[in-house]
């Protein structure tokens, strides 16, 4: 289908998942023929080019393209558009765009723990950076404390308080 004149058909089976490393994406996709000399796919995070255009394609079609890409803010749900050009008309040689989202995130920060003994009680106080991603924190002792939190996805802190009594080594832990 499709004369050497007209642009390429839309892509197709596009989908696009975090790595669990900061910033960073993989899409897939299907390229169609071009129905040009080329195929290349644009790649842009809102109004913002992924990089340069991916012009490695066959202009025949290509099935189970993969593409990693970086630039993305942990956290932040972003639209990712690709479009495909066969080298002629300008943008006339275009395909219409398509756009997925996707929220990148990375490895959970190390939590820290601040312990401060406060007569017959300890003062605690956790943070922990979650890099995009909400994360479960808990807090306990080893006399049987526990509390539990899910943070959001920026930095994140919880204080409070656990009486020990007078004369008892405590540990606390934080995970």
């Amino acid at each position: 289908r499709g004369v050497a004149s007209d642009p390429p058909d839309p892509i197709t089976q596009y989908t696009i998942s975090p790595t669990g490393q900061s910033g960073e994406a993989v899409i897939r996709f299907d390229a169609p023929p071009s129905h040009g000399p080329k195929s290349i796919v644009r790649c842009t995070i809102g109004t913002t080019s992924c990089g340069p255009p991916w012009n490695d394609l066959d202009p025949k079609g290509q099935h189970g393209v993969v593409k990693p890409i970086a630039g993305l803010t942990n956290g932040v749900r972003e639209a990712v558009t690709l479009q495909e050009c066969n080298g002629t008309h300008g943008t006339k040689g275009c395909d219409a765009p398509v756009s997925r989202y996707v929220t990148s995130y990375g490895p959970i920060g190390q939590p820290t723990l601040e312990l401060t003994r406060d007569w017959d009680s300890v003062d605690w106080k956790v943070s922990v950076d979650p890099n995009g991603r909400p994360a479960t924190v808990t807090v306990s002792d080893d006399h049987g404390f526990q509390q539990s939190w899910t943070t959001g996805v920026d930095s994140w802190a919880m204080s409070g308080s656990h009486q020990v009594g007078y004369n008892v080594n405590d540990t606390f832990t934080v995970t």
